[in-house]
């Protein structure tokens, strides 16, 4: 125990307090993490959003994914996880223009 006492009083505590304080600076202005968001498509038939999280937009044929055919319309769009664009469509992200068909 003696030992240990002896050791401590060698260290810099100006060192380790300048350690911990840019470790928490950095922690300060890390951003925060973006929300998770889903991934849903319109589907302009049934006027309804249709959740497509985990599938990919494509153009092959015979495929679990969907497309998006060209015109204005809003074919994909994000949104906060915990939001139904069905109930509520506002605040979309990363929005993609077009006509959302399944394969």
């Amino acid at each position: 125990m003696e030992k240990f006492k002896n050791a401590l009083k060698s260290v810099n505590k100006f060192g380790i307090l300048a350690i911990a304080l840019v470790a928490f600076a950095t922690m300060a202005f890390t951003p925060a993490k973006n929300l998770a968001v889903k991934k849903w498509g319109y589907n302009p038939s049934t006027s309804q959003w249709v959740e497509i999280t985990g599938l990919e937009q494509s153009d092959r044929e015979n495929t679990r994914d969907y497309k998006c055919t060209s015109s204005l319309n809003n074919c994909s769009a994000e949104f906060d996880a915990s939001q139904n664009p069905n109930i509520d469509a506002s605040s979309p992200q990363n929005i993609v223009p077009g006509t959302f068909a399944f394969e």
